[in-house]
């Protein structure tokens, strides 16, 4: 399901030390074309049509990337010309109270309404599941972030995130493998480590130097960003591969380290 862009851009500026909270006038609504790739639909112009407010009780726990409402979800009755279809829903998601559109989705089964039918998402109907750049952003960090405009929690970042070189490429369902001969490096969770994100994207803007290699490194294949618990949070590829020699020491360049959303 995609994400709105401003959605994206407060998740990405937690490493520079914001917060991501709910907006407390978060919203549901339906929309009668599919979303774009920026979480944008149409909504539905009946005069009968409102946005549903979006509470904390409607939803459980975020778990494999998704959640969804443990409470019907009820638009009201649909009001128009008898014997005509008057709505016609085929994506839905949520919107925040300046308009911006948060996170979106088609629906499995698109509905029509006609005069005087009842429009709600039964139990179990309305569910958001995050695969939005899978292969960067971690399992723990999607359910942080689907927890924050349905259930109401806050997602921090810690003083400093650790990356960690791999023996992997990154992919969704994969645990990944650090290499035990370079050393993992903090990075700081400040505004001067990261560019500010303004297209859904950021990257780092000093040199990130790790320890020397205590043994020859066949093949480095990724990286990975953890929190001290061990959270993965953001994810990478490195194309080419590269190779250390012992007592090699690795840098990474300004804008080498890619975070998207």
């Amino acid at each position: 399901m995609p994400v709105g862009n401003k959605f994206a851009n407060d998740i990405l500026n937690v490493v520079r030390g914001a917060s991501l909270v709910r907006d407390p006038t978060t919203a549901i609504a339906q929309g009668i074309d599919e979303p774009n790739s920026e979480a944008v639909f149409t909504k539905p112009t009946d005069a009968s049509y409102a946005d549903v407010p979006a509470t904390i009780s409607m939803f459980g726990l975020p778990g494999d990337r998704r959640v969804s409402n443990i409470l019907e979800i009820d638009f009201g009755q649909v009001t128009g010309t008898p014997g005509t279809i008057v709505r016609e829903v085929r994506s839905a998601g949520l919107i925040d109270g300046a308009g911006n559109f948060i996170i979106s989705g088609s629906l499995a089964r698109g509905e029509s309404f006609e005069d005087l039918d009842e429009s709600y998402f039964p139990i179990g109907r309305f569910e958001l599941k995050w695969d939005c750049k899978p292969e960067y952003v971690g399992n723990w960090l999607a359910n942080a972030i689907l927890g924050v405009p349905t259930k109401g929690q806050t997602l921090t970042a810690p003083s400093k995130l650790s990356l960690s070189l791999l023996s992997n490429r990154p992919a969704p369902g994969v645990v990944n493998s650090p290499v035990p001969q370079i050393e993992a490096i903090d990075i700081p969770c400040e505004a001067g480590q990261w560019l500010e994100p303004t297209a859904r994207a950021t990257h780092n803007l000093v040199v990130l130097e790790f320890p020397a290699a205590s043994a020859d490194i066949e093949k480095i294949l990724g990286w990975q960003l953890a929190d001290p618990s061990s959270n993965v949070w953001w994810q990478g590829s490195i194309d080419p591969a590269k190779m250390a020699l012992q007592n090699y020491i690795l840098k990474i360049a300004p804008e080498g380290v890619l975070l998207e959303v």
